[in-house]
């Protein structure tokens, strides 16, 4: 009789696995619905398996694909292999849910069409490709991170922005912003070009969901609109910041 029901239970579950794995992927476009800020439409294949053009925050991101590991199960997690790919970029990583925290990793590239449809709001465009290098992510039970790392690069070029209802444009040199957590334990980001030991640019993401940004002096001379007054070229002279 513990034998029979044994075996029911075995293949009532193996059959519950086999209908999850043979879902469509459809379903997952019904499940995130309007609630989310990412929409999935188009979709192919299955939940497991499958594919489908992705879209948040008001932007096309591009034909997202995606391959889940059944291992990750067997450490009470989902992971999964995933790739996005459109005509202005290309991202690739793995992703893991477990009940307490989600890491998502990530490297690529993102083209200076993408980004500046993302800077569109500022008024900034930008030339010249970004290389994602080893990123991660850490996200908590809220909408932000909770901690970060990797590499940033851009390749620097031609910028436009507009100030005081003037469009200006300068010539930037090559960047890269190194992802961190501060010592107050809170994502950060430091800018810095060429072999300069200072960072041009600080970013830090504080836990209430805002993201404040500094430039120094020296990047403000950079960028073709020196800061008055005098003081070390490292100081940090403006700081700016907005609710994510």
């Amino acid at each position: 009789m513990k034998r029979a029901l044994w075996l029911g239970l075995v293949g009532a579950l193996a059959l519950v696995i086999f209908l999850v794995l043979q879902a469509p992927a459809r379903l997952i476009e019904r499940f995130l619905g309007d609630a989310l800020p990412v929409s999935l439409t188009h979709s192919a294949g299955t939940i497991w398996s499958g594919e489908a053009n992705i879209r948040a925050r008001g932007h096309d991101f591009g034909r997202a694909s995606w391959n889940f590991d059944p291992a990750s199960l067997l450490h009470g997690a989902i992971g999964a292999r995933w790739r996005v790919t459109a005509a202005t970029h290309s991202l690739r990583g793995t992703a893991h849910a477990s009940v307490a925290e989600t890491d998502i990793s990530m490297d690529g590239h993102l083209g200076a069409d993408f980004v500046n449809r993302l800077l569109s709001d500022y008024h900034i465009r930008l030339r010249g490709t970004f290389v994602l290098d080893g990123i991660a992510l850490t996200f908590g039970t809220g909408p932000h991170p909770t901690a970060v790392s990797g590499t940033l690069r851009w390749e620097g070029g031609t910028t436009r922005y507009r100030l005081a209802g003037e469009t200006e444009s300068v010539t930037l040199p090559p960047m890269q912003a190194i992802l961190s957590v501060n010592e107050e334990g809170h994502p950060q980001a430091k800018t810095f070009a060429g072999d300069l030991e200072a960072p041009l640019i600080r970013a830090r993401l504080d836990p209430i969901g805002w993201l404040h940004i500094a430039i120094s002096r020296r990047f403000t001379n950079i960028a073709g609109r020196p800061w008055p007054g005098t003081g070390p070229p490292d100081e940090m002279v403006v700081e700016v910041a907005e609710k994510l």
